[in-house]
C-alpha cells in the first residue's frame, strides 16, 4: 500500500487545485489540527461527511483560490507563498513543498469571465445628491 495519493478538489465545477499527499509525514491528528486552527472547523468536517483531511484540502484549495485571484500566482508561486523563507508564508498553514505532507502540485489557472451587457442612461438634475450612508449592518 502506498503513502503517496494524489487529491483533486474542484470548486464551481471549474477551479481544480491538485494536492499530493505523504501519509507518512501527516497523520489524522495533523490534520485535526490544521482543520480546527480556524472557525467553523465542525461545519467543515460535516460538510465533509467526518473526512477531516478532505475538509482541510477543501479549505486550502479555497486558499488558494483566494492567493491566485489576489497576486496572479501560477501553481509554483501558491506553493511558494506557503513558505516563510521565502515571505511572510500563510498563518495556520505549514510549507506546502510536499516537506510537511502536503504539495500543492497545481492549480489551475483561475479567471474571472465576466462580459456583463451595460446599458447606460442619463438625466440631468438640479443639485449635487447626498454623500450615500452606511446602512445600518455595517454601523
Amino acid at each position: 500500500m502506498s503513502n503517496f495519493e494524489r487529491v483533486i478538489v474542484t470548486c464551481n465545477n471549474d477551479y481544480e487545485v491538485t494536492f499530493a499527499i505523504d501519509h507518512s509525514k501527516i497523520n489524522e491528528a495533523q490534520w485535526h489540527q490544521l482543520n480546527n486552527f480556524w472557525i467553523d472547523a465542525e461545519d467543515r468536517l460535516d460538510e465533509a461527511d467526518g473526512n477531516v483531511m478532505t475538509a482541510v484540502l477543501v479549505h486550502l484549495a479555497k486558499h488558494c483560490m483566494c492567493l491566485q485571484v489576489t497576486h496572479d500566482y501560477n501553481s509554483y508561486g501558491v506553493m511558494s507563498a506557503f513558505d516563510c523563507e521565502k515571505g511572510e508564508g500563510q498563518e495556520g498553514w505549514p510549507k506546502m513543498d510536499g516537506s510537511q505532507g502536503i504539495l500543492i502540485q497545481h492549480c489551475e489557472p483561475f479567471e474571472f469571465v465576466v462580459d456583463p451587457d451595460c446599458d447606460v442612461t442619463s438625466k440631468a438634475i438640479d443639485a449635487m445628491p447626498k454623500l450615500p450612508r452606511p446602512s445600518e449592518e455595517w454601523l
